[in-house]
């Protein structure tokens, strides 16, 4: 669970944003640097500067990502919901390499890694888990959990990430297979981003989960869309891209058919079938909607749907069926042809130019 500091009356976000505004006048005393000097350092006049730091104007992300670097401190430390500090926030670089298994060890200090601190507020807990599979051949949605929890090892404090994931099949007991990826979340405030990277010990696979971040004040994160960055499921393990939803309640079976859509590669621009788009579409559409098309395909931008007559809700239905029925896939897997063309662009141009090197030198000689 997040910090109970939060939940108290006496924690209130404005408490919480000068209990910030402090640290900075701390640090800007303990270290000689006046307003003015913060304000040029940051590009900004001397009544902004004070606006920020006397609780006038509302911090930003940029401000703070700026007063980390000039003051030398860690945005871990200076957005830390605790009461009490060390005497100097000084810039420390967290070693997870025996969670995430990796050899990187050094991270910017606006990678936030402790569950405890304010970004993290929100997030953490249970969510359901849906995503397609990656083999063509199969077509029904996959589901598991994916769960956000605080985590200590070695004194040092972590998000740990578990997704369960269904496969869709049934062992010899009858039971539902199901695979376990273990790892740890971290989040980038300049990228507005939370980075989940999981491994499963039983497949030696790693998952590789995005999605986009955003500071909650009161209400929990409720869904989002992922990127899913994996290995095909299929004979051929080939490097596979995808769409997940998570979502902290439970969809039901006519919720997933009416959002399937969304888990498709599409872009703002929709394209569909002419046959498609007559049988499921056409009637759904404001009668002075004009489609550009060519040939048998369809061309829809989305924009021009949200900016329709139609009600709110009924653009946000259209949208999803229109998803739905798109040509897209529902996932970018690099072949093992893409793999081929590439060396055989390459090895060609090479030998191209060996052979106009060779050439050259034989003329001048």
């Amino acid at each position: 669970m997040l910090d109970n500091n939060f939940s108290s009356s006496s924690h209130t976000f404005t408490d919480y944003q000068y209990r910030v505004l402090n640290r900075i006048q701390r640090e800007l005393t303990q270290q000689k640097i006046s307003q003015k000097k913060l304000g040029e350092a940051c590009g900004l006049s001397q009544p902004s500067i004070s606006k920020l730091l006397n609780g006038s104007s509302p911090l930003t992300l940029e401000f703070l990502y700026k007063v980390c670097d000039i003051l030398n401190i860690t945005m871990d430390s200076l957005l830390s919901t605790k009461d009490t500090l060390p005497d100097k926030m000084s810039v420390m670089d967290p070693n997870i390499q025996d969670i995430m298994h990796t050899n990187q060890n050094s991270f910017n200090d606006a990678i936030v890694s402790d569950p405890s601190l304010y970004p993290f507020k929100g997030i953490l807990g249970t969510y359901q888990f849906y995503c397609n599979p990656t083999i063509s051949s199969e077509s029904k949605m996959l589901n598991g959990t994916l769960s956000f929890k605080p985590f200590t090892k070695n004194g040092k404090a972590y998000c740990h990430c578990e997704l369960t994931l269904y496969t869709g099949k049934y062992d010899v007991n009858g039971e539902k297979e199901k695979k376990v990826y273990i790892g740890t979340m971290l989040i980038s405030l300049p990228m507005q981003s939370c980075y989940c990277m999981l491994s499963c010990d039983e497949s030696a696979e790693y998952v590789f989960l995005l999605f986009h971040h955003m500071f909650l004040i009161k209400s929990d994160l409720e869904c989002r869309m992922v990127a899913v960055l994996t290995t095909s499921a299929g004979s051929h393990r080939r490097p596979t891209m995808e769409k997940a939803i998570i979502s902290r309640a439970k969809l039901s079976q006519s919720d997933l058919k009416e959002i399937e859509g969304q888990l498709k590669m599409n872009c703002s621009n929709i394209k569909i079938t002419k046959n498609d788009f007559e049988e499921h579409i056409l009637k759904e559409l404001p009668e002075d909607f004009t489609i550009p098309a060519y040939k048998e395909i369809y061309f829809i931008e989305e924009s021009l749907i949200r900016s329709s007559s139609l009600s709110s809700e009924k653009q946000l239905e259209l949208i999803n069926k229109l998803r739905k029925y798109s040509i897209e896939k529902r996932y970018t897997k690099i072949s093992t042809h893409a793999d081929d063309i590439l060396y055989n662009f390459i090895t060609n141009k090479n030998r191209k130019m060996v052979a106009s090197q060779k050439d050259s030198s034989n003329a001048q000689s």
